[in-house]
């Protein structure tokens, strides 16, 4: 877990991951991925301290994975990127 947003690092992402790609192969379902990297961050930290710049990525892990279904998978892979991963997901699903 990332100690400061509460949601899942970089290496349990990848390494549940690894088993939700694995399980969506072998049942032939659909898996969205979509990555966030938000945009301008280090002028958050520049302009108003590091202090709100953890409270922007914490408020963000929180809307961000508030309403997940029960297999999808978020979490914080570097500084302000995070990614989900939506099993059973088509594009038509997120876009249409």
């Amino acid at each position: 877990m990332d100690p400061l947003t509460g949601v899942m690092n970089r290496r349990g992402f990848f390494e549940i991951g690894q088993r939700l790609l694995a399980r969506a192969h072998f049942a032939k379902e659909p898996v969205a991925l979509v990555l966030f990297d938000l945009d301008q961050f280090k002028y958050i930290n520049d302009q108003f301290g590091h202090a709100i710049g953890d409270e922007v990525l914490s408020a963000f892990s929180r809307l961000a994975s508030a309403q997940p279904r029960p297999h999808d998978l978020f979490a914080r892979i570097g500084g302000e990127e995070f990614v989900t991963l939506l099993p059973n997901t088509a594009t038509q699903r997120l876009f249409g």
